[in-house]
């Protein structure tokens, strides 16, 4: 797969991630199939969580801040949408078709977690 000097890649069987700073600390992350085509830049300032490409080759977990609060979002490989999974988030994990993550504020005090096979 072809990424630039900047990009950090990933890649799982079917989907990569190159995610690249700007100068200004935003971060651009794409994603793309494995052979390098369809590659698409993800909207807004995003961060992608944990090391799996394309959850279930259908999602890319990302968090993005919206005022002062973090949210958990999945991106829709097939359909290019943003779905908002939670908002007011701690710590954030996935893995395999997973995904949990803390409320609560300064310290996580509740944990959630959400079966991805539920929103295919």
């Amino acid at each position: 797969m072809p990424a630039t000097a900047a990009e950090t890649l990933l890649c799982s069987p079917e989907w990569c991630r190159a995610i690249a700073e700007t100068a200004s600390g935003r971060n651009l992350v794409d994603v793309m199939h494995a052979d390098g085509s369809d590659r698409r830049r993800l909207p807004g300032d995003v961060n992608a969580i944990g090391v799996d490409v394309g959850l279930l080759d259908r999602f890319e977990l990302l968090t993005g801040v919206e005022g002062e609060s973090l949210r958990l979002l999945a991106y829709d490989l097939p359909t290019g949408r943003t779905i908002v999974l939670a908002g007011d988030v701690g710590v954030v994990t996935t893995r395999g078709g997973l995904v949990w993550w803390s409320t609560g504020n300064p310290e996580p005090t509740d944990w959630h977690v959400l079966d991805l096979h539920q929103l295919a």
